[in-house]
């Protein structure tokens, strides 16, 4: 013996049809719905903001006759037919106001239908205000259900050691200049940027006072022999400086500006071929990186 499926309960049924009627809404009908049921109209709407309401509504009405003329239920009447009368008739009568021979402006045509729904359409008022509550009811429901989506998490920001040695996994070991020259570079990082100098020639005024006003010289020095010298010069030019106590005051001052520099120096060592080795600081450098806590990168660093 076969057995039929058992059929969902008319408030299933109900849910169901309502559901399709908003598939098939449009984003602007969709919004018509979501207007706060107590906002009442527009303050003073023209003629295509009224025209644009009166299209809402009719696109609404005519949404839902498609699915009671396939018989599925929207309310819990017992008469479908009363309710797909009526809104038919708020879909003609729309019709009447905006096209053919008896088109209105927008604000008139909307001023009309408005006067025929609280008279010889009050039926028809009566449907779509009981459709528009339920398709409502319907959207409040399914944006409670809707699964909150939590914001992706952020990825951390690398941090200035993560930057400097990114920068040295690039270049210790590789190949450096051939020849007995000395060849010196180092990379200084401020804020995840990278700013990179070589040794010898020149470096701006700015940065000469600064170096020159840390460093207590325990030998004959040439500040612009240093790459380190020159890295920070590279900063201090990109950030336009003119003068050495505002270096001084964003690396030193409280609250710190400048947090957690970092800086690594590297020369070309090896015979008949030479490659990059990481090297400490000398003796001078150590004094201003200190005084402005720059963190020189010494692990594996050869004097």
């Amino acid at each position: 013996m076969l057995h039929e499926p058992r059929r969902p309960d008319r408030a299933t049924r109900i849910t169901t049809s309502l559901d399709a009627v908003l598939r098939g809404l449009t984003a602007e009908q969709t919004a018509y719905l979501q207007r706060p049921k107590n906002a009442g109209p527009l303050p003073t709407p023209d003629d295509a903001q009224s025209l644009a309401e009166l299209q809402q509504i009719s696109g609404v009405a005519a949404r839902a006759i498609v699915e009671l003329q396939q018989g599925n239920p929207l309310t819990d009447d017992d008469l479908p037919d009363y309710q797909r009368v009526a809104l038919s008739g708020l879909v003609a009568e729309i019709r009447r106001l905006t096209e053919g021979h008896e088109r209105r402006p927008g604000r008139e045509a909307r001023e009309r239908l408005f006067a025929w729904l609280g008279g010889d359409g009050r039926t028809s008022e009566a449907a779509f205000r009981d459709l528009r509550d339920r398709l409502r009811a319907r959207l409040q429901a399914q944006a409670a259900a809707a699964p909150v989506v939590q914001p992706a998490p952020q990825q951390a920001q690398p941090t200035n050691q993560d930057v400097l040695s990114g920068q040295l996994a690039g270049i210790i070991g590789h190949a450096a200049p051939a020849g007995d020259e000395a060849q010196v570079k180092a990379i200084l990082v401020v804020g995840g940027q990278a700013y990179r100098g070589r040794n010898g020639g020149p470096v701006s005024a700015v940065t000469l006072q600064l170096i020159n006003g840390l460093v207590e010289q325990l030998e004959d020095w040439t500040i612009t022999g240093c790459a380190e010298v020159h890295a920070l010069d590279a900063f201090v030019t990109a950030r336009n400086y003119t003068d050495p106590n505002d270096v001084l005051k964003d690396f030193t001052g409280a609250p710190r500006v400048i947090k957690e520099p970092v800086i690594a120096a590297m020369d070309a060592r090896g015979r008949p071929t030479r490659s990059w080795a990481k090297r400490l600081p000398c003796e001078h450098c150590r004094q201003w990186l200190a005084t402005l806590h720059i963190t020189p990168d010494t692990k594996g660093a050869v004097s």
